[in-house]
């Protein structure tokens, strides 16, 4: 990792601190996580991006979010099977998602 990116994650980490993050609170955790995760897509770091947001969907594996995160990311670098897994686990998960499949 750059120096850059080495700040940018000492920042979130700080910054989850700050926002009083509990370490018993998965929610939290993964919210956490999945902003790592983002900061490690802007950075190009797929793979290190994918770590985070499987780390989210360990913390929070009911988190529809947390797995559609992991499913682009892992779509995005060829994992096609693997990103399956997670948009149907995300799906299962969130219980708005009838507003995001079509009306039969």
């Amino acid at each position: 990792m750059t120096m850059r990116s080495n700040l940018l994650v000492l920042a979130l980490f700080v910054a989850s601190l700050a926002s009083g993050a509990r370490a018993d609170d998965p929610a939290q955790a993964a919210r956490s996580l999945l902003s790592e995760g983002e900061a490690h897509e802007r950075a190009g770091r797929a793979r290190d991006a994918i770590e985070s947001y499987t780390r989210a969907t360990e913390a929070a594996p009911g988190d529809a979010f947390a797995h559609a995160s992991l499913a682009a990311a892992l779509a995005g670098a060829g994992a096609v099977p693997r990103a399956v897994v997670h948009f149907e686990r995300g799906s299962r998960n969130d219980v708005a998602h009838q507003n995001l499949t079509p009306s039969r």
